[in-house]
């Protein structure tokens, strides 16, 4: 069975070459929608770990990894919801 492998908590995830061009283009304004969705989806994923664990058997470990599932879920929060929930008249 294999060993669950844990990604370092300062370390800079495993991304792809068109993860990082995504984010690239993003940033400089120029990302196609294909390039936008999954610059987003990266930095939800993989930098902000929505959908992992943010447990870690060091306690700083976990504070630092819930400190970044805090970022991501209000992403989560600003996309999913509609804007006039966000900005009540």
């Amino acid at each position: 069975m294999a060993k669950l492998q844990r990604q370092k908590a300062l370390e800079l995830p495993s991304l792809t070459k068109e993860e990082v061009v995504a984010i690239k283009c993003m940033n400089n304004g120029t990302a196609n929608d294909i390039q936008q969705k999954l610059a987003i989806d990266t930095i939800r994923k993989k930098l902000c770990l929505i959908g992992g664990l943010e447990f870690d058997v060091d306690e700083r470990i976990s504070a630092f990894n819930g400190g970044k599932r805090f970022v991501g879920l209000q992403l989560n929060y600003l996309i999913a919801e509609p804007i006039d929930k966000i900005f009540k008249p």
